[in-house]
C-alpha cells in the first residue's frame, strides 16, 4: 500500500460526502490509499456513513474504523472551538494511537487529514508526495479559511 490517510472523527457525517469526493478526485488511485479512522462508539451516524463508503468501494486496500470508548469525544459548538487542556490531551492520545497503527502497516506515505480539510486540488496528494521524494522529511498543504 502506498498511502494511508488517517483521521480522528466525531459527529462529522454531514461533511463526509464532500471529504470523500475530494479524496476520490485525487490523481492518486484509490487502490493505493488506505484509511484509518478513530471514532466514538456513540457516533452511530458517522460510523454508518464510513461503513457505507467501505462497502461501496471495494478497491480500497485498507479501511480501519477504530472505536474508542476510552476517550471522551466532543462536538464543536456554533460559537467555535472551546479547547481545554484535557481536550488537547485527548486529541494527542487519538493522534498517537493512529500513528502507532500507521506504523504497524508501514505505508510508503502517511497523510493526517482531518475531516474539516477538503483537498479541492486533485493533485494535492501527488504534490505532497513529490516534495517527500525530493528529500523533505515531512510536508503539509497550505490551507486557508475563507468563509465569514
Amino acid at each position: 500500500m502506498k498511502l494511508i490517510i488517517a483521521c480522528p472523527i466525531y459527529k462529522r457525517d454531514w461533511i463526509l460526502p464532500y471529504w470523500i469526493r475530494c479524496i476520490l478526485k485525487q490523481s492518486v488511485d484509490i487502490s493505493n490509499i488506505g484509511f484509518i479512522f478513530e471514532v466514538s462508539p456513540d457516533d452511530k451516524t458517522t460510523i454508518g456513513a464510513l461503513r457505507v463508503w467501505k462497502q461501496l468501494d471495494k478497491n480500497i486496500p485498507l479501511f480501519d474504523i477504530v472505536e474508542r470508548s476510552d476517550i471522551p469525544h466532543f462536538e464543536h459548538q456554533n460559537n467555535g472551538r472551546q479547547w481545554t487542556l484535557s481536550k488537547y490531551h485527548n486529541m494527542i492520545n487519538m493522534r498517537n494511537s493512529i500513528l502507532s497503527k500507521v506504523r504497524d502497516y508501514q505505508p510508503d506515505y502517511y497523510f493526517s487529514l482531518d475531516s474539516d480539510i477538503l483537498t479541492e486540488n486533485p493533485n494535492t496528494i501527488e504534490l505532497l508526495i513529490a516534495h517527500i521524494n525530493d528529500g523533505a522529511d515531512a510536508v503539509a498543504p497550505l490551507m486557508y479559511r475563507d468563509w465569514e
